[in-house]
């Protein structure tokens, strides 16, 4: 899906190459995603010859989480930078040390923890080392769709596993209801939440 969105969004190319290259350190998908760009460029007439570099850590489009993934902290924020929280409309204290599902409609945060346990005991991949997308909400309970790609590390310091995200704003003129199989409603986007009169704290405890 990733790769998809990135041959029709310029700039979301040019804020993953910025991740995959300085953050990921994955040189070889940089270049694939190079020859994407210059695909673009070709056809949106974009003046620029190389890939700007964007400081990821301040832009307010794009946010990047380090989290824990060892047992007795699994899924622990323990780093988001600067404009990660703006991305969220919280203040930086207000996250870290907080499992990373406070930031996910409960539909996928019930679940999350599973997934990276199943990834570190076997090895399986269900979302690590994937372009996907995904949803995120924000302070208030709306829930606004994301870009999402996760790479996992052993930090050299502490030998602990760690797993980096970097979300990518996905702008969109669509409004969003997440439910469960069986019709019940989980979250919405801000818009669809005023149409049916219902605050996220109502759908959140009903």
């Amino acid at each position: 899906f990733y790769y998809k969105f990135l041959q029709t969004n310029l700039f979301s190319t040019i804020y993953y190459f910025n991740f995959i290259n300085l953050i990921a350190n994955e040189v070889i998908e940089a270049e694939s995603v190079k020859k994407i760009y210059e695909n673009l460029k070709n056809k949106t007439r974009f003046k620029l010859t190389e890939i700007p570099e964007i400081d990821l850590f301040t832009s307010k489009n794009s946010s990047i989480i380090e989290l824990s993934g060892e047992i007795n902290s699994l899924g622990k924020i323990l780093n988001i930078f600067h404009a990660g929280s703006r991305f969220f409309n919280y203040q930086t204290d207000e996250l870290i040390g907080k499992n990373i599902s406070k930031l996910m409609p409960k539909l996928i945060g019930a679940g999350h923890n599973s997934f990276i346990k199943a990834y570190i005991y076997n090895g399986k991949p269900v979302i690590i080392n994937k372009k996907t997308r995904s949803y995120v909400c924000d302070k208030q309970g709306y829930v606004h769709p994301i870009g999402l790609f996760v790479k996992s590390s052993v930090d050299a310091a502490s030998s602990e596993i760690r797993f980096k995200g970097f979300l990518q704003r996905i702008e969109s003129d669509h409004e969003y209801i997440l439910m469960d199989r069986f019709g019940f409603v989980d979250s919405t986007s801000k818009l669809v939440s005023g149409l049916l009169g219902l605050s996220p704290t109502f759908l959140s405890e009903n």
